[in-house]
């Protein structure tokens, strides 16, 4: 059993994971349509999320809590991210799964488009389309990676790791209060409903 496990809020950590399932044979489990089911790790897994101010997502972290881990050959993780500053990301996953007796095998960014909206502004499309291209390089990177069972490690550096502990706290504090005060532009919604179907957690 090949399995990836993936949350994606806007699109750019699903388009890494059909990758990685037409060209590494892994079956993709969307995190939120099981996250209040029973599941129970098996074969060769993987995790695939994007980053949150320096973090996981709550739901990936909620997720990870539950699962069971029966016999896992090997496992592994891969976090989207835009900018240049990663994170803690896997620190947290190993956190959460060495309480059940397993780490990482292997974990890796890969860059992909800013849309944190919230923060940034929309990027322009051409040159989302270049960051798109140039990341297939690193997809194919991954792929091979995880296809020869590579063992490596993408932690935060031991003395960046408080810093980034401390964004990523903050941020989760004013999570709901910030998110309150997203506007939608009337000028430019064309009333689609595209984002309300395809919003894992229907949050729109």
């Amino acid at each position: 059993m090949k399995t990836i496990y993936y949350f994606s809020g806007t699109g750019n950590t699903l388009y890494v994971g059909k990758y990685l399932k037409e060209n590494c044979s892994y079956n993709l489990v969307n995190i939120s349509a099981v996250k209040d089911e029973k599941v129970i790790l098996t074969g060769e897994v993987g995790f695939l999320f994007p980053v949150y101010a320096m973090g996981i997502p709550k739901i990936v972290e909620e997720f990870l809590k539950k699962v069971e881990i029966e016999k896992v050959d090997y496992l592994f993780a891969v976090a989207t991210c835009g900018g240049s500053g990663y994170g803690i990301p896997f620190n947290q996953v190993n956190d959460i799964l060495s309480e059940k007796g397993r780490v990482l095998d292997y974990s890796e960014y890969c860059h992909m488009p800013d849309n944190y909206l919230k923060l940034f502004k929309a990027m322009p499309e051409d040159k989302a389309k270049i960051d798109i291209e140039s990341s297939k390089g690193k997809m194919k990177t991954i792929c091979d990676d995880i296809l020869k069972g590579k063992k490596s490690s993408a932690n935060s550096n031991i003395f960046l790791y408080p810093i980034f502990l401390l964004i990523y706290k903050f941020w989760r504090l004013g999570l709901k209060t910030v998110s309150k005060k997203f506007k939608l532009n009337d000028e430019r919604c064309i009333s689609c409903g595209i984002c309300k179907d395809v919003c894992p957690v229907e949050n729109i």
